[in-house]
């Protein structure tokens, strides 16, 4: 802590490169200090970590885009029941063949897209997928990517929830989001076009939130993909917001003493599919984890912000918004400006 502390001390200038890293090593000493069991208040925790201020969705945006998933289970051909979702997301299962499958031809629909519209056709995203299952890992879908390139693990295990549109929304967050994002910052870092400095990416780190939220959001900043999933990978993607915009306040709530049944009847108000054991995993992890204490605040918060702001801005402006990001790493600041940036221009 303390040579990280002289190094960002260290960091001269105010360009975005040196707010950045002043940023990035905040984020780590502050992450290291809660691992050693110091206590922050959420506020100020994820301030040094993501540079961002949690913020409860209200209950107006939380029923018009409840509305919104509705309205798109029904285009899939189901009525929006409790039991036609705990049938969705719960009883009804893709085999490890089927999300394979999904998965791979959701990426050669999607991926060209994102290119196209962001002119990164050049882009070459070759990387080996592994398709692994692991009953006891918690994640469906795991990437590094070293100086060699990247490396792909797609878990099939049976015992998570893979529904019928999870491969499609995952498709388009991991490989046209994340992989074309990381590929052209490493093609950017190699040519000299932005510092070397942004090929050294820790978690937590203020570029998180970004990553992730326009990862998730890419259907409602371009359109043309929007337009090219399925009806239930609409339904998933506005399915996934709403979820995320629920953990936000499950995660604000289950930080600043709310009871856990409490965090619960709520949480069900608007995904009463989810069970017990899961909600109280989510309120224990968000709540005692110094990793997913900051980390999963990345999804909760940005994927609203940025689905709101592609409303505001529209389909070139939020094209301009992905250009940028994708050319280099942006902190959460620096995606604020940009985006006022844009509105005034």
């Amino acid at each position: 802590v303390r040579r990280l502390n002289d190094l960002k001390m260290s960091v001269p200038g105010s360009s975005q490169f040196a707010e950045y890293l002043r940023g990035a090593v905040t984020a780590s000493t502050t992450f290291v200090q809660a691992k050693n069991g110091e206590d922050f208040e959420l506020n100020d925790y994820a301030s040094k970590t993501l540079m961002i201020e949690p913020t409860l969705r209200t209950k107006d945006e939380l029923d018009e885009q409840k509305e919104k998933r509705d309205e798109a289970f029904a285009k899939t051909g189901q009525q929006p029941t409790l039991e036609n979702y705990d049938r969705h997301f719960n009883q009804e299962r893709l085999t490890p063949d089927q999300t394979v499958a999904e998965f791979t031809q959701c990426v050669e629909r999607s991926v060209p897209i994102v290119s196209r519209a962001l002119g990164l056709e050049d882009i070459p995203l070759d990387y080996p997928i592994n398709i692994v299952s692991l009953d006891d890992a918690g994640w469906t879908f795991h990437m590094t990517y070293r100086k060699e390139g990247p490396n792909v693990d797609l878990n099939v295990s049976n015992r998570l929830r893979w529904a019928k549109g999870r491969p499609e929304e995952l498709s388009y967050h991991e490989i046209a989001g994340h992989l074309l994002a990381y590929s052209n910052w490493k093609r950017n870092v190699d040519s000299g076009l932005i510092n070397p400095g942004y090929g050294v990416i820790q978690i937590p780190n203020p570029i998180s939130w970004a990553d992730e939220g326009i990862a998730c959001d890419l259907p409602f900043l371009i359109p043309e993909l929007y337009d090219s999933l399925t009806p239930t990978g609409k339904f998933m993607a506005e399915a996934y917001l709403l979820n995320r915009m629920v953990m936000n306040n499950l995660h604000v709530m289950a930080n600043n003493g709310t009871p856990t049944e409490d965090i619960k009847t709520f949480a069900k108000l608007y995904i009463p599919f989810e069970t017990d054991a899961r909600l109280e995993r989510q309120i224990d992890s968000r709540s005692t984890n110094p990793f997913s204490r900051t980390y999963q605040l990345t999804y909760a918060d940005a994927t609203f912000y940025f689905a709101k702001e592609a409303k505001e801005l529209g389909q070139k402006k939020s094209l301009d918004l992905l250009k940028a990001y994708y050319h280099k790493p942006l902190t959460p600041p620096q995606v604020k400006s940009l985006i006022q940036e844009l509105k005034e221009n």
